[in-house]
């Protein structure tokens, strides 16, 4: 199976990176795609082409927006 992982330098990122060893597990930062930038993502995707994908950024981000909330 071909998984990547969006911010594998951060904690969680790092660790799933450092543990996963069944699969063809590729990792990504923000220097080599910004999620912010649609183009990006899609040739990243494009390059991988992974059957799962795992951001745990976006996870953090969306649980720090929500916490935020009024």
């Amino acid at each position: 199976m071909r998984v990547l992982i969006i911010g594998a330098t951060g904690l969680l990122g790092k660790a799933l990176l450092e543990e996963w060893d069944l699969d063809e597990v590729t990792g990504t930062n923000s220097r080599n795609a910004d999620i912010r930038e649609p183009a990006q993502l899609r040739a990243l995707f494009a390059r991988v082409r992974p059957e799962w994908t795992f951001a745990p950024t976006t996870m953090a981000l969306a649980s720090s927006r929500r916490n935020l909330s009024p």
